[in-house]
């Protein structure tokens, strides 16, 4: 390259680099701003003047009145042994660990008045920074806003794994009137400790009696508060189990197929665990078709285990086998196991057996681990806008998430049936697993099922076992069904219209929109934020070139924009994805989407979206920030067809073309 072609290139990619970085800035909200934007339309009252007219503060009680509620702020730290509310007069006496928000009052207020049913409530959370001289409850916060703790609803199986209220609970004072505070603990723990007398007293309070502002309350200094547990909470729970009648304890089903190693190993770890937890149990082993020589050596490791074995001869589904499983089980809790499950430790038995015996508990799963590595196989599911997904997965366990979204016990819609337990009469009750939809729903539906009827499904993500896997096994798997059709996913959510809002273990305000795996604030992505529309939509013959490999090209999502947001939303289309050259510096390209249909191709240039969880590990590839594809296509500029969606990105200096299609397709019909 000679002198002055060198000089033109370094000018443009100087200038590329400048546009790209405060196109960047403009697309990558702070979480400040994100958070500030989201509360513009919520109601507020002055929390910097007390009742008397005195500023309140952090470390003092006092008193607001709100549309005629009463209201008294107690911190935290004045609870103890002996505490008492004999005293107080108001209606709603709120303990806090910071300072409330402008907008808490209005929350609570309006949540109490709507939900009679409701005695304890609790709400969001965020670390707030101070500027110089401001002082607690001094007026508006100028300073940073960070770090934001958003929680799931009510979830009582949570509560009895540790105090996820953490710096906020409000409750109504004729709910606490006569508790006595006992207990040698302090502050919040004291408020953990004896909140759950009133909490457990029975079924329908573990059911109903505490909200959730889905919205933040308070600025924490910390998230210590979170971190708490109590052996006497879990005991209180413990109280709410169906009475043991004289049954089994523990139904173990296990499928395999073909793998005598895996299954002994996964037999002795269960005899290890089942004999340290003192649970009677009776084991039945579901063989899907193995070759003789390995039908004949399972009949011989049954002498040594005394298991129930079925060797089934014809194809038969997961759901069958399992199925057929509990229909031969006497025991009063089933635990569905693959041959390839570890028990590792074997106290994790008992305390998910703990967990699936609460009345309120629908389906039980654990955190599950790739075998010999700390990635994440399984640690709940949630309700996405793409379907439901296996959150964290692939991650590595040694990292904490979502305070303490893997380090916890968790109420979630949904979890894997891989290792699982629930009541055997309850699933009973449910009608087992239904025939009418497809085989990689059968076990989420069973959950949801469960969830409509009010049960807790929960994932005990303070335990853990191991998984054998082979390569490649669920590398795909993070949205669960994602091959299925359109038909099969609709018919769905017709039947769980859960499906179509906010999942309520999953807040509104965390990433949510796309399949990045992590718990982070939805300003890392957000429909709202990162769609662009169409322009011109420029119709051409299909060029015949060849594809790409540098040109990484990822479709999340591809069809109509009213499904994608699960609401009516008109008659455009809806395309989102990720798109990079692999080995270059992505500043320097121009993207177009290309869809491509017979011998006709339609390019729609795309300027790209804010993806913080673009990744390469080749090091020469550079500026993938925004990488995102999020594009709003009218029906109309299309014909009714079958559209293969490709990407065209070029670069400016030396002219390069980089062609790649995906293995998605966009269907319009008119």
């Amino acid at each position: 390259m000679g002198i002055v072609e060198n000089l033109i290139k370094q000018g443009i990619e100087k200038k590329s680099e400048s546009d790209y970085q405060r196109r960047l800035e403009e697309l990558r909200p702070s979480f400040d701003a994100w958070i500030r934007a989201k509360e513009t339309d919520l109601p507020t009252v002055d929390l910097s003047i007390s009742e008397d007219g005195e500023r309140p503060s952090g470390d003092s009680e006092y008193v607001t009145k709100y549309k005629g509620t009463s209201f008294r702020i107690v911190p935290m730290h004045k609870c103890g042994p002996g505490y008492s509310i004999l005293s107080y007069i108001e209606d709603v006496i709120v303990f806090c660990n910071g300072e409330l928000t402008d907008t808490a009052i209005p929350l609570m207020y309006e949540y109490f008045v709507c939900h009679s049913d409701c005695l304890v409530l609790t709400g969001d959370e965020d670390i707030a920074g101070r500027e110089s001289g401001d002082s607690v409850y001094d007026g508006i916060h100028y300073g940073d806003r960070r770090n934001p703790y958003f929680k799931p609803d009510w979830s009582p199986g949570e509560f009895a794994s540790h105090f996820y209220f953490c710096n906020i609970v409000a409750v109504r004072r004729i709910a606490i009137r006569s508790l006595n505070f006992s207990g040698e603990v302090t502050g919040a723990a004291s408020i953990y400790h004896n909140l759950s007398k009133l909490i457990f007293a029975n079924e329908y309070n573990a059911r109903n009696c505490v909200g959730h502002i889905n919205e933040i309350v308070i600025h924490a200094a910390d998230y210590s508060n979170n971190t708490i547990e109590d052996e006497f909470v879990r005991e209180s729970a413990d109280l709410l189990t169906r009475e043991a009648t004289g049954e089994t304890d523990l139904s173990v089903i296990i499928l395999t197929k073909n793998n005598v190693p895996g299954l002994i190993k996964c037999l002795e770890c269960l005899e290890t665990a089942t004999e340290k937890a003192g649970l009677s149990k009776e084991i039945i082993v579901i063989d899907d078709n193995s070759p003789e020589i390995s039908r004949q050596n399972t009949v011989d490791v049954q002498v040594r285990f005394n298991f129930a074995y079925e060797h089934l001869t014809e194809e038969t589904t997961e759901s069958e086998r399992r199925a057929l499983g509990i229909s031969k089980a006497k025991g009063r809790i089933v635990l569905l196991l693959s041959d390839r499950i570890l028990f590792k430790r074997p106290e994790d038995l008992m305390a998910m057996y703990r967990m699936a015996a609460y009345k309120f508990s629908g389906v039980t799963g654990i955190k599950i681990l790739r075998g010999e590595t700390d990635r994440i196989v399984h640690a709940g599911l949630v309700i996405t806008r793409l379907g439901l997904m296996y959150k964290l997965k692939g991650l590595s366990d040694l990292t904490e998430y979502g305070n303490g979204y893997n380090r916890f016990d968790r109420n979630v819609s949904a979890v894997s049936l891989d290792c699982a337990m629930f009541k055997r009469k309850l699933y009973e009750k449910a009608g087992g697993f239904s025939k009418d939809i497809p085989e990689a729903f059968k076990g989420a539906d069973l959950c949801l099922r469960l969830m409509e009827a009010g049960f807790f499904n929960a994932v005990c993500n303070s335990l853990s076992v191991e998984a054998e896997i082979f390569d490649g096994e669920y590398s795909e798997e993070v949205i669960l069904g994602r091959e299925l059709s359109t038909a099969e996913k609709l018919r769905m959510t017709a039947m769980h219209p859960i499906l179509k809002n906010n999942d309520p273990f999953y807040s509104k305000r965390l990433l949510r929109d796309n399949t990045d795996v992590r718990i982070l604030p939805a300003c890392e992505f957000e429909y709202e934020r990162a769609v662009e529309c169409t322009g011109k939509v420029d119709e051409r013959p299909c060029e015949e070139e060849g594809l790409s490999e540098e040109l990484h090209l990822e479709v999340e999502y591809a069809g109509t924009l009213a499904d994608y947001l699960n609401e009516e939303a008109g008659e455009d289309l809806y395309i989102q994805g990720k798109a990079y050259i692999r080995g270059y510096n992505n500043a320097c390209f121009l993207k177009t989407l290309l869809l491509r249909n017979g011998k006709i191709s339609y390019h729609i240039p795309v300027t790209g979206c804010y993806r913080s969880d673009s990744d390469d590990t080749d090091s020469e590839t550079t500026e993938l920030l925004l990488s995102g594809v999020s594009v709003k296509i009218d029906r109309n500029s299309l014909e009714a067809g079958t559209y293969q969606i490709g990407m065209l990105m070029s670069g400016m200096f030396p002219k390069r073309r980089y062609v790649n299609y995906s293995d998605v397709y966009l269907v319009v019909n008119k």
